[in-house]
């Protein structure tokens, strides 16, 4: 009773055998046929023992097939875990002592962004480079999102880290530039999540990125909603003086008619938003350190 055809479609192993049946099984009992594309799972070469994938060192056995066996590391779809926000670790961190760069243990370790942003990248370039693409997810998003919140982490750390310019005009341009930089980090963050989670910001990070994108979109003066018949602006007119270092006073005329006064610290506004976007990361690497599809990209070879 040996293998005589085999092939794979989007969801399921289809092996036909010498004495006419036709065995099956779901995909994803085998994770390394799981995150490849079609070509790559139709490689396959026959034996009396079963079916071999020289290009991903798969075996499967009719014996096994025949018995139900699964991979070791097989994971049921329908069993995966939601999308995890530590919200007991958001509030912590978001006290008002600072802390250093990389503290809070939050999984495996003592990560920052730019650690999580790393683990993170280290498996999905094995995984699109090493010929394991998966054919759901979309790489292009991807790695724009993780150039962009590398290199905006980047310029916000030596804001945040820097002395800031003693003239006033050069601190405000340096205000400005922060306040848009942490609107791209926003947006960056938001399309890393949708690329591995497919869901929404969770409640408590949604609030800060709406506090502080409220703020650069009064400070900056720029109008926010566009309709064919209206032009509505949320702030214009920045009124506003330094107070010391990155701490600044200003007043936004809000729809023409409404004075609003804000004092804030860009430091701390970057802190804040790199802790949410900390845990967000956090919450990605959550889900594809335990995915077997990615535990696959971790092994391949440098």
């Amino acid at each position: 009773m040996t293998p005589v055809k085999a092939n794979c479609d989007k969801n399921r192993l289809n092996v036909e055998l010498s004495d006419g049946r036709i065995i099956g099984a779901p995909l994803w009992w085998y994770p390394r046929l799981l995150s490849v594309d079609s070509s790559a799972r139709n490689d396959v070469e026959l034996s009396p023992m079963g079916l071999h994938w020289p290009k991903l060192d798969e075996d499967i056995s009719v014996e096994s097939l025949l018995r139900g066996e699964k991979a070791t590391d097989a994971c049921d779809p329908s069993e995966e875990e939601p999308f995890e926000f530590d919200g007991n670790a958001f509030k912590t961190r978001l006290s008002p002592v600072d802390k250093r760069e990389g503290e809070d243990s939050i999984v495996d370790g003592a990560y920052c962004m730019i650690d999580y942003r790393s683990l993170i990248h280290e498996r999905m370039y094995n995984s699109y480079h090493y010929g394991i693409r998966l054919t759901d997810f979309d790489y292009d998003n991807y790695f724009a999102a993780a150039d962009t919140l590398l290199d905006v982490q980047n310029v916000l750390w030596t804001a945040q880290s820097e002395r800031w310019p003693g003239s006033d005009g050069a601190a405000k341009l340096w205000m400005y530039g922060a306040l848009q930089l942490l609107a791209v980090q926003q947006e960056a963050t938001k399309q890393m999540l949708n690329c591995f989670l497919r869901t929404p910001v969770p409640f408590e990070a949604e609030a800060v990125f709406r506090e502080i994108y409220d703020l650069r979109v009064s400070v900056a003066g720029h109008p926010h909603k566009h309709t064919s018949k209206k032009l509505e602006h949320q702030g214009c007119t920045f009124m506003g003086v330094r107070e010391s270092g990155s701490s600044f006073s200003v007043g936004t005329l809000k729809n023409f008619d409404r004075y609003i006064h804000r004092s804030f610290d860009v430091r701390d506004l970057i802190k804040r938003q790199r802790v949410v976007v900390e845990l967000c990361l956090a919450a990605v690497w959550n889900k594809i350190r335990r995915d077997p599809r990615f535990e696959v990209a971790r092994q391949v070879p440098p």
